[in-house]
């Protein structure tokens, strides 16, 4: 786990006017928008803490292919940190509704949770299988989050997720401590994508 002090200063106004500018831009711009839109959100008034939770163990699923890591240990295909991750080794599918997931860190102590954000470094399978949810597994059900439309070339797509979709309420520290998370293909035919690193962000006092 990587924690930091980051201070974040509010220019949430800019964002949005930004993020409306671009809403038929790519999905690449709207996504950092939206990225640095939740950044501020999350920091109010105040500096946020993050901590950087890298995958260190297989969840319940693990329906995607692998390059570079065993079928019994597919969350080192992905365990790269919060770096220029390794695309020698990652998963993949061009197939519908396949799920894959992965135990996280711990977080340890704290007192509240503000958001937990799921980072991926993805690009296509191919031009026809480019899509994917990012996906919580929560007390025995799964949760989606928005598709995401990937591009021909690996780079970062992020979503967050500001309250436990199980509960409808802010995530507790017990919950983030056992968090279990990855990615579904589409349901559609436009399924697919490659993926070769993951972490999950959260911010928390």
């Amino acid at each position: 786990m990587v924690a930091d002090a980051e201070k974040i200063y509010p220019v949430g106004a800019i964002l949005i006017l930004l993020f409306h500018k671009n809403e038929q831009g790519d999905d690449f711009m709207r996504g950092i928008l939206v990225s640095l839109l939740g950044l501020v959100l999350m920091a109010g008034s105040s500096a946020a803490t993050f901590a950087y939770l890298n995958p260190n163990g297989n969840g319940l699923y693990s329906q995607w292919e692998n390059v570079g890591c065993l079928s019994t240990s597919e969350y080192q295909c992905v365990d790269d940190g919060v770096v220029w991750p390794d695309i020698s080794d990652y998963l993949y599918t061009s197939a519908a509704s396949k799920k894959e997931t992965f135990a996280f860190e711990n977080l340890g102590a704290c007192s509240a949770v503000e958001s937990v954000m799921l980072s991926y470094f993805a690009r296509n399978y191919d031009s026809s299988h480019n899509v994917m949810h990012p996906m919580l597994r929560i007390s025995g059900g799964d949760y989606l989050g928005g598709a995401i439309n990937m591009s021909t070339s690996y780079q970062w797509y992020n979503r967050y997720f500001f309250t436990n979709p199980a509960t409808g309420l802010a995530w507790t520290c017990a919950e983030v401590n056992n968090l279990e998370a990855g990615m579904k293909s589409s349901d559609y035919a436009v399924a697919g994508g490659r993926v070769a690193n993951m972490y999950a962000r959260v911010s928390y006092t």
